[in-house]
């Protein structure tokens, strides 16, 4: 039947059945309604099911934030492993170009948090060292879905650094015949911060959010693609190699003409030449080149004068060409390792360990007989800040001191005046700049007080302070610092003082206070005994000398007394302390948890090492710096520093092995844990004529400077060589084995 047959049959088909249509158009019609109707409840029951997913998912999504935050602490131990997952992810690597990849080596931390209504967004933080690429420490970017369901999204701005801007790069790239043509790359990963015509469609935050973060690890083991290609590259290799082959082969006829037109009873050099002997790469390592052609033959003197024109040297560009393609596929592999990643040539003349770029003084402060009580550097590594004050004998507690700042970075420094001078009521004890604003510096005083300032203000310099009030210490406070709050960027003031209070703050700005949020106390009756413990001298309190906090655990920090105790304290304690309630506005708690062998005398100084999450020095007046675990509670090792008080320990930003200690004597020794002799590697005299040296702190950002304050009202900075900055190759399994050694 042909095609219009069947039509015009359909035609005749449907004509003769319009009346039964018409019946059934009715229950059809029916029938989509009852369809309808049906579907409605399977939509309610889909809904009702989304919203109970919702809820488990919601439940389940708080029981994993553990998880996720224990897996982050070790992933923190793993070099290179943020980077590496997104180099190993399909995706992701197709975003990323050479200096993205660079710039990523500085990415220590990931974190994808979903809102409490999830379906309303999420937000990926990325946290970073200090690089020469942007100031900011963390990246963050949003994700949105308003009520009527529209997406948006928002993020950090990035604070380029000057001409690093990897938004504005162009790429380039190298043909075979090393000229460089312009094309278009791949947006770069930055770019996608500054995103957000679409994000609806942010592949890359719903790959981070959904495939990587659930287990970024499967694709940190993801075998590397030069590997895996290597099986498959073999009989690529061979073809190579045996391609190779053909040159020398080609290579050693040619010789052997030569050879036989100059000897003709001689055989041809490829029966006895070795490779090594001819290889044509070492020929050009030096102007005059002995070329031995055969291991029996006589020598065959040659000179190759580099200045001489290619072409008088038959076959060797051939072979250049015939090799070039083999060579620049080595150096693309080899562009692509990591071995030396995180090491710097340093061009620096090292045969100066340390030099003095400033002596700094406040004229009023040193005709006043003041001393340098603290000295801190700003976030951006620019600024130092000073605390005057007094400790020797005498009526000073109601005499007038200063805080002082210089800017290194001011063209016009003028080392015998202060870029800022505040005048302070009492004599500033410690202080401590903001660790990601860079104007803020808090203080603590003589008095007991706490004082937050704002250094970019004109006037009011003042941004808040504990005043005298029910909570605040009633003797020296010794030491401050910031911790992080609760709120995510949030960051409240620790202040501890010979009273046996640590108090935390949190800056009021609008009301110019500092409110008191929480608090522990210290007392002799409630000192854990570690079997290495043993009664204290003094009364029931235990005085606070020196704080540190641990950069491994924001739980835990130490506290060195006046008794001559080490105590590891947690801020998470419950226990309440065993102290009668004096007015305080919170209940105070006691934190102690291990303490470890006691000293003669004050312990100054403690700190943790920034390499190994067990490790931490103290110094005290007994003259000697102690190398503790947390683990034991016997030192692991022992070193003289001064024939008197030992005043101030860092250990290096930089070395595992190295830490400054301050003496009474008006030096620093710098120690090397890594040297036979327990020596110091470098003895610091701060001319002070034997006056004490109080403090000292390394600057983070320029991590080969360190500021060093006097008795004498002096303030040093000092640029260290890279022998006692840069880190070698061996240190940190050396930091490792000491980490682990039992104390006697």
């Amino acid at each position: 039947m042909s095609a219009s047959a069947a039509k015009v049959s359909r035609k005749e088909q449907n004509s003769n059945h319009d009346g039964a249509d018409e019946t059934s158009e009715k229950e059809q019609q029916e029938a989509i309604e009852h369809i309808d109707e049906v579907q409605n409840e399977i939509d309610r029951l889909n809904e009702q099911a989304s919203e109970e997913i919702l809820k488990v998912e919601q439940k389940y999504n708080k029981l994993r934030q553990p998880f996720f935050q224990k897996r982050s602490e070790l992933i923190a131990k793993i070099p290179n492993f943020w980077v590496t997952t997104f180099v190993n992810h399909p995706q992701v690597s197709a975003l990323l170009g050479e200096e993205d990849e660079e710039a990523l080596h500085y990415l220590t931390r990931v974190e994808v948090t979903e809102f409490e209504d999830i379906k309303s967004g999420y937000r990926i933080d990325f946290y970073f060292d200090e690089n020469p690429y942007f100031e900011n420490k963390v990246l963050s970017k949003e994700f949105h879905l308003n009520e009527s369901g529209d997406p948006s999204s928002k993020s950090t701005e990035i604070k380029w650094k000057a001409g690093k801007d990897l938004t504005k790069r162009t790429g380039q790239t190298q043909n075979k015949a090393g000229k460089k043509r312009q094309h278009e790359e791949p947006e770069s990963f930055f770019t996608w911060f500054t995103d957000h015509s679409d994000a609806g469609a942010d592949e890359l935050g719903e790959v981070i959010k959904d495939d990587i973060w659930p287990n970024p690890l499967q694709y940190y083991l993801v075998p590397d693609m030069d590997e895996e290609e290597g099986e498959g590259e073999e009989e690529d290799d061979e073809e190579e190699e045996e391609g190779l082959e053909d040159i020398d082969e080609e290579g050693d006829e040619e010789e052997g003409e030569e050879d036989e037109e100059e000897d003709d009873g001689e055989d041809g050099e490829r029966s006895c030449q070795t490779r090594p002997v001819h290889t044509a790469e070492a020929e050009t390592q030096a102007t005059d080149v002995l070329d031995n052609s055969t291991q029996t033959q006589d020598h065959i003197s040659q000179t190759l004068s580099l200045d001489q024109d290619i072409s008088s040297f038959p076959g060797l560009l051939d072979f250049l060409h015939k090799v070039e393609d083999v060579v620049i596929k080595e150096l693309v592999k080899n562009s692509k390792s990591h071995a030396f990643d995180g090491f710097e040539v340093n061009w620096e003349d090292q045969n100066e360990s340390v030099s003095c770029l400033y002596r700094l003084q406040h004229v009023d402060a040193k005709e006043r007989g003041l001393q340098v009580m603290a000295v801190s550097w700003n976030c951006t590594g620019s600024v130092i800040g000073c605390g005057f004050g007094r400790v020797d004998d005498g009526d000073w507690s109601n005499e007038k001191a200063y805080v002082c700042t210089w800017n290194l970075d001011r063209q016009n420094l003028n080392p015998k005046r202060p870029d800022l001078v505040i005048d302070v009521a009492t004599p500033v004890m410690c202080l401590c700049f903001h660790p990601v604003r860079p104007s803020i510096v808090a203080g603590g005083l003589y008095s007991g007080e706490v004082v937050v300032w704002d250094t970019s203000r004109s006037q009011d310099l003042i941004l808040a302070q504990t005043g005298m009030s029910a909570d605040t210490h009633r003797e020296p406070v010794y030491q401050v610092t910031w911790v992080p709050g609760a709120r995510r960027g949030e960051f409240i003031v620790l202040s501890a003082g010979s009273g046996g209070r640590v108090l935390l703050w949190t800056v009021d700005g609008a009301e110019a206070k500092l409110i008191l949020s929480s608090g522990y106390a210290l007392v002799q009756q409630q000192i854990p005994q570690s079997g290495a413990a043993s009664k204290t001298r003094g009364s029931t309190s235990i005085g606070v000398t020196s704080i540190a906090l641990s950069p491994w655990d924001l739980d835990t920090f130490l506290v060195g007394s006046e008794g001559g105790l080490v105590l590891k304290c947690s801020f998470s304690s419950e226990t309440v302390a065993a102290v009668p309630p004096d007015g305080e506005s919170v209940t105070l708690r006691a934190p102690m948890q291990f303490s470890f062998s006691p000293r003669g005398g004050p312990v100054h100084s403690v700190h943790f090492s920034p390499f190994h999450r067990n490790l931490f020095v103290s110094v005290g007046t007994d003259g000697l710096a102690h190398l503790h675990t947390v683990l034991q509670p016997r030192p692991l090792l022992s070193l003289r520093v001064s024939d008197s008080y030992a005043f101030g320990v860092r250990w290096s930003p930089t070395r595992p092995l190295v830490f400054a200690a301050a003496t009474g004597q008006g030096l620093v020794q710098m120690f090397d844990l890594g040297r036979k002799s327990l020596r110091p590697a470098a003895t610091i005299d701060q001319n002070t004529s034997g006056q004490p040296t109080y403090c000292l702190e390394f600057n983070p950002k320029h991590t080969n400077l360190m500021a060093v304050g006097s008795a004498d009202g002096s303030i040093n900075i000092w640029q260290l060589s890279a022998e006692l900055t840069e880190q070698g190759s061996k240190e940190t399994a050396m930091l490792e084995q000491l980490a682990n050694e039992v104390a006697d």
